[in-house]
């Protein structure tokens, strides 16, 4: 397994030649493995791809990995597309998937990973300056009149914030928003700078730990037991069937040990991967994940509906041209959750 940033030309070049090195060599190579190039931030919200990574649940099935990691999910995209990089988890649905695939794009959702469970550790919540909570002002959804909230209309958050504030008979206008890069959302709440945000481990437990904010809902109030982020082929996988079925075999078997939970072992990759301690990687909530990888079309539809409405997607794509869900077993007649 090979890690490289994309971000610089120098790193674009690399991707181009090691391709074609890789072409050459294994014209003479009896047994040579297939490299398939995969887009991967090393934190928790992909942990059940790091897993299966570390314990070369790929390489069992001839694969040979070369991890590429951009500024964010969607930063990957067009690399994607055109062939660069073979597969990618999703952060959050966000309308540019559906807006590339609408216009062409041989790029597929094929499996559901993470999912927003109604009775789980929220991994992701809306968190508030401590301030507000222990003073009452957050009482209930409708407390939110007023308030700054740090999202954008563009931004992957803002489907939890709309969702939260039509439960609340409020609109976008009743509040504040204001624009804040994820990275820098807890130091935004500690300096006062905004009063609601929407965060993922471990800047949630972080975020609490160090006494500036506290977590007042989980993201599930909003958007209850919506699967969330997604695994996505591009165009060498979904016409080289073969080599899509032995990738999603190998992230599978990943899937199914992360599925057992904090475990010795799991801890361990996943403290080593993400440099951090053992003791942080158990505090934190991981991301619950559906019992069963298919995609749900309904959650789908009401996403897009909802897009649609804000302007933010081109039209609603169907189901079977976002989703290839050959590379799956048959669903079963009801999904559970874990």
């Amino acid at each position: 397994m090979r890690i490289h940033d994309p971000s610089s030309a120098a790193g674009r070049r690399y991707l181009v030649a090691a391709a074609l090195t890789l072409a050459l060599l294994g014209r003479g190579a009896a047994r040579a493995r297939d490299k398939v190039v995969v887009s991967l931030h090393f934190e928790i919200y992909a942990a059940d791809l790091v897993i299966a990574l570390d314990e070369g649940y790929f390489e069992a099935q001839g694969l040979d990995v070369e991890v590429v990691a951009w500024s964010h999910s969607t930063a990957m995209l067009p690399a994607l597309a055109h062939g660069e990089i073979d597969f990618s988890s999703t952060s959050s649905l966000s309308p540019s998937y559906i807006n590339l695939i609408q216009r062409g794009a041989q790029i597929r959702l094929v499996a559901a990973r993470s999912v927003h469970q109604v009775d789980a550790c929220p991994y992701v919540a809306f968190v508030a300056r401590s301030e507000l909570i222990d003073s009452g002002r957050l009482s209930d959804f409708a407390s939110l009149r007023g308030l700054r909230i740090a999202t954008t209309r563009t931004a992957p958050s803002f489907y939890y914030w709309a969702r939260l504030l039509d439960r609340a008979g409020l609109t976008p206008e009743d509040v504040v928003l204001k624009a804040v890069p994820d990275d820098l959302k807890v130091e935004a709440i500690a300096r006062d700078l905004v009063d609601v945000a929407t965060t993922i481990e471990p800047k949630v437990t972080r975020l609490v730990s160090s006494g500036d904010g506290k977590v007042w809902l989980p993201v599930a109030a909003a958007t209850p037991d919506r699967q969330n982020t997604f695994l996505l082929f591009g165009p060498r996988l979904l016409q080289r069937r073969d080599l899509g079925r032995r990738v999603m075999t190998a992230y599978l078997a990943g899937r199914a040990q992360y599925l057992e939970g904090k475990t010795d072992r799991n801890v361990k990759i996943l403290a080593a991967r993400t440099h951090m301690t053992e003791d942080e990687v158990r505090a934190m909530c991981w991301p619950a994940q559906s019992a069963d990888p298919h995609i749900d079309a309904a959650g789908l539809e009401d996403f897009q509906k909802w897009a649609l409405g804000e302007g933010l997607i081109d039209a609603i794509v169907p189901y079977s041209t976002l989703v290839d869900d050959g590379f799956l077993g048959p669903a079963p007649s009801a999904v559970p959750t874990q």
